[in-house]
């Protein structure tokens, strides 16, 4: 049976998360949720762009999204923005894998931003990043790739789209 991907895109305000998703998927806004088709090879993607800390988005809205994805029939991965903060009055990043775990089985890869692209964005210390990395191991979450948004956007791209394929 194939397994949907779920891939996370791990970063700290202003980082570059929706400008990777974005530059991947071909959305062309900030806030995109919904679905990405292509209609040659009849695959999508469904996008979560904005992280549930920015857009507020409920646990059923995330609900919903991972059904919708999933009665699409087609669709190949779902495409998450996520924060790392904690504590967090909207969703967190456990919340958000538990929350799919507990609906469908999915082959997940967190895109941990390390060094984000925007200079004014917060740059994440090493603890930071070893607490995420800390994290993601309990979640049983080993497939982990950092991305560096320093880089130009295709090279960054071309690193999450083996995840894809």
């Amino acid at each position: 049976m194939y397994k949907m991907r779920l891939l996370l895109f791990i970063g700290w305000a202003n980082s570059g998360k929706s400008t990777l998703i974005r530059g991947i998927s071909g959305c062309n806004t900030k806030g995109f949720q919904g679905f990405i088709k292509d209609t040659v090879r009849k695959r999508s993607l469904y996008i979560i762009s904005s992280s549930p800390q920015e857009s507020g988005m409920s646990e059923d809205e995330y609900k919903n999204a991972i059904q919708e994805a999933y009665r699409d029939g087609r669709c190949r991965a779902i495409l998450l923005a996520i924060q790392p903060t904690e504590p967090t009055v909207h969703l967190s990043l456990e919340d958000c894998v538990r929350i799919a775990r507990a609906h469908r089985q999915f082959e997940i890869t967190a895109f941990l931003i390390a060094h984000p692209h925007n200079k004014d964005a917060e740059n994440p210390t090493e603890d930071a990043l070893n607490n995420v990395r800390d994290r993601l191991n309990d979640l049983d979450i080993h497939r982990i790739i950092e991305i560096d948004n320093r880089l130009l956007l295709g090279e960054n791209v071309a690193n999450c789209l083996g995840a894809l394929l």
